[in-house]
């Protein structure tokens, strides 16, 4: 019914993006003459390359240079045609070095391992065949996931490395699929974390359906026998593992390679392997670099590269086990991560590193959950021991300070991070004298003092809040109980700021299309609790508009500053997993602000609103509209007019009450864009017997009971129709919602309103009654992001990095 606009991925991801740039922290140029491997030159400042993936520099080996003329030489710039036609001479060389790497396996080449992942997973995987999703694996193997679905193939997801979950999903699954994929990485691009090998192996030798889809693209080349990799390296060959490394990282040259351990798999995607058969081969001069590589691999000299580069790893590790640096990454990679918390913590580091003559990563959102941001940086050949301990002692050297300025604590950002805390007794400073009290019942503010910043807020005022509590307390289910938390913010003694919010249960899809609310749907049939959240949200999940209020002489950025603090601070205390920031104007909210504190931002319907002259009668509302929308009232709503008889402040007794709590119940189970649990009957008990609220029930002849009901905030200059409820055997045969749309203005007109505040959602059918919309945002702050990726590995619009 109603049409909602969704969060744009594009436009938030965008936001981030370019708020990093104009900072100077990505998208850079480097200006050097010659690339090195050991600088980069940014901005005219020689910086020690420490955010390099080519681990043993062997794209600088003499040997793959040589390699890459001679083929070139040989070959031209180009072998151009299929390989589903022809295979060049020095490309079946390659598979040949290749597969005695990996004791002898079949090999397929591509001309990246995103390539590979499209090649092979729509083969490999058949309609009978299930995918499980390792939260964290790679991007590009989620996009050849999502290629599965058109054939049914169903795909879940399961938190980072959790093989108890992974367990549960397998036998969820057994008797309905053939063969049971769980998709994951050896060495994980961002933290620098591996997956748990050893446990998978017992795993794949009990679970009979269970097979492995792994992509080791950052464990290639610097561990293991011949450079095979971290994951070979432990679990060898395996009938049940299909394997993808690449050679865009510590193997010197580019392009994917899958390693298949039978015929059977390897034939499949050899056959017809989508990009196999319609793309070119790697280039003649890639090709001879790669097999210069491969000989390379399989030389003595090898295993000195790879003892070489470990030897710096441990040296890296070991200064960094000497520091009270929030370290998360795994010991044994060249991968390393520096926790930071909020983004705007971890840019300054960055941008201080970059200053003392560092080049690391900036690790932000989405790479990584918006509140563990942090920096990553990687170990190569081309640093050397001293550029390493240079590293370090920046590192120890700016952290407090940086720390400081950003008023957080090592304590709080290892606490982020689930680390162990640190006996310090640091606490965070503000920068302003501003101090906010923190409410837990609106009894205990005054009435007229509240009102003077939100009487015309509706359920945002004072009497408005005392309602709510009143209904969204003592329910007998624990998400019709909220917990009250207002807030004051005083600046020498004055009120400058003051907000709400409610901590609830709430589902983590509120916001999400309603096809994945669907499906989430489905779920709780038999697991009620499948990703809900305790979340803190300003205002509730009954109030709309303006939930924040910033005295006009105040300074709007101090007063933020604390309120977001205070939030901290309550949700460290409560427990919540999400914290909502709701119902702003859309273009009038500055939003890197936002992110640098760790919240995205997240689209919300419009909100509509309608100003009208009174009116007589339906004719003369009908002349304030242009002709087009006049056509359509006359349509919709005047053609069916008579068939309703509309009373107003009726007093309901049990039976009407229980009838039109389940019309509103049909609305809001029909429509799950805004997907929320159901409002209890409470709700309508409350109403039913308040002055403040208004009540439209409308009848037809053959029925005793309403098909349709409205119900209405009388606020302060502003008529806000909140709940609706009708019988959708009337939707089409007597227009019903137009006709509820309408009798709801008409009702307002009569009680001499002439602004109305008309709720989210279905914008064509209230702009047809002259509403207009107003965008409107909310800023988001998940501390698990795990309810996140599940649910965009649901949608093939997916957008992860």
């Amino acid at each position: 019914m109603a049409k909602i606009r969704h969060n744009d991925s594009y436009s938030t991801y965008e936001s981030i993006i370019n708020d990093a740039k104009q900072r100077g922290l990505i998208q850079l140029q480097d200006t050097s003459q010659g690339f090195n491997g050991k600088n980069y030159q940014i901005n005219d400042k020689a910086l020690l390359n420490f955010g390099y993936c080519g681990y043993l520099g062997l794209e600088m080996h003499s040997a793959l240079k040589n390699g890459a003329i001679e083929c070139l030489s040989n070959n031209g710039m180009q072998y151009g045609v299929s390989r589903a036609y022809i295979t060049s001479q020095p490309e079946k060389e390659l598979l040949g070095l290749l597969s005695e790497i990996y004791d002898h396996q079949p090999v397929i080449v591509q001309s990246s391992t995103s390539s590979s992942h499209i090649a092979n997973i729509p083969n490999l995987i058949e309609g009978s065949d299930a995918i499980i999703l390792d939260q964290q694996v790679h991007f590009s193997v989620q996009t050849g996931a999502q290629l599965c679905r058109q054939n049914g193939v169903p795909i879940e997801m399961i938190r980072h490395n959790n093989l108890e979950m992974l367990r549960r999903k397998y036998h969820e699954l057994k008797d309905k699929c053939r063969r049971i994929w769980y998709m994951v990485d050896g060495v994980y691009s961002m933290y620098g974390d591996t997956c748990p090998i050893q446990e998978l192996k017992e795993l794949l030798a009990e679970l009979p359906q269970l097979h492995l889809y792994v992509d080791d693209a950052h464990g290639m080349s610097w561990r293991g026998k011949k450079g095979c990799g971290y994951f070979y390296s432990q679990m060898g060959k395996n009938e049940k593992v299909i394997l993808n490394v690449t050679m865009g990282k510590g193997f010197g040259v580019t392009g994917g390679v899958t390693i298949y351990p039978t015929a059977e798999f390897y034939n499949r995607v050899k056959t017809f392997g989508g990009p196999l058969t319609y793309s070119h081969p790697l280039s003649p001069a890639i090709t001879g670099a790669a097999i210069a590589s491969a000989k390379l691999h399989l030389s003595d000299e090898f295993v000195e590269m790879q003892n070489e580069l470990q030897q710096k790893i441990d040296h890296c590790e070991k200064l960094l086990a000497n520091t009270n640096l929030p370290v998360l990454s795994n010991a044994e990679t060249p991968i390393f991560f520096i926790g930071l918390g909020q983004p705007k913590t971890a840019y300054n580091m960055v941008e201080k590193l970059f200053n003392e003559g560092f080049y690391v990563n900036a690790a932000l959102f989405p790479a990584v959950s918006v509140k563990c941001s942090g920096i990553r940086f990687s170990i190569s050949q081309h640093n050397s021991l001293e550029d390493i301990t240079a590293l370090v002692a920046a590192l120890e050297k700016l952290f407090p300070i940086v720390v400081a300025e950003e008023n957080t604590t090592n304590n709080k950002i290892r606490q982020a991070f689930k680390l162990p805390l640190l006996k310090e007794n640091i606490k965070v400073k503000t920068n302003s004298n501003i101090s906010v009290e923190h409410y837990r019942d609106i009894n205990d503010i005054d009435e007229a003092v509240w009102n003077g910043m939100f009487k015309n807020e509706a359920l945002m005022s004072h009497q408005g809040l005392k309602f709510l509590k009143n209904v969204f307390e003592n329910n007998p289910e624990i998400q019709s109980n909220w917990k009250w938390h207002i807030l004051l913010a005083r600046q020498n003694k004055q009120i400058v700021g003051a907000t709400f919010l409610t901590e609830a249960i709430v589902k983590d899809d509120i916001f999400m299309k309603a096809s994945i609310s669907e499906q989430l749907e489905k779920h709780r049939i038999t697991d009620p609790n499948f990703l809900i959240s305790k979340t803190l949200m300003m205002g509730s999940l009954l109030t709309e508009g303006d939930h924040l209020y910033i005295s006009p002489t105040a300074n709007e950025e101090q007063v933020m500053d604390a309120f977001l603090s205070k939030i901290d601070e309550i949700q460290d205390e409560c427990g919540a997993t999400n914290v909502i920031l709701r119902d702003f104007d859309e273009f009038g909210v500055d939003n890197s602000y936002f992110f640098k504190n760790g919240y995205i931002k997240n689209q919300l319907p419009n909100a509509n609103y309608l100003e009208f002259e009174p009116f007589s009668d339906i004719n003369e509302f009908a002349k304030s509209l242009n002709y087009k929308k006049r056509r359509h009232l006359a349509t919709d709503v005047k053609r069916h007019y008579h068939k309703f008889q509309v009373y107003t402040d009726e007093v309901m007794n049990a039976k009407q009450i229980r009838h039109c709590h389940n019309l509103f119940l049909n609305v809001k189970r029909n429509n799950l864009s805004v997907n929320i649990y159901d409002y209890p009957i409470s709700l309508i008990n409350n109403i039913n017997i308040s002055k403040h609220w208004d009540v439209i029930n409308l009848y037809i002849a053959e029925k005793q009971l309403p098909v349709g009901t409205i119900w209405s905030y009388k606020g302060e200059g502003h008529y806000w129709p909140m709940l609706l409820g009708f019988d959708y055997a009337y939707l089409n045969t007597h227009r019903i919602y137009k006709q509820c749309l309408y009798r709801t203005i008409e009702r307002a007109n009569q009680l001499g309103y002439t602004k109305m505040h008309f709720g989210f959602s279905a914008d064509l059918e209230k702009r047809k009654l002259g509403c207009i919309q107003q965008p409107k945002v909310a800023f988001i702050r998940n501390n698990d992001m795990f309810a996140i990726d599940y649910m965009q590995s649901m949608s093939v619009e997916t957008v992860k990095v």
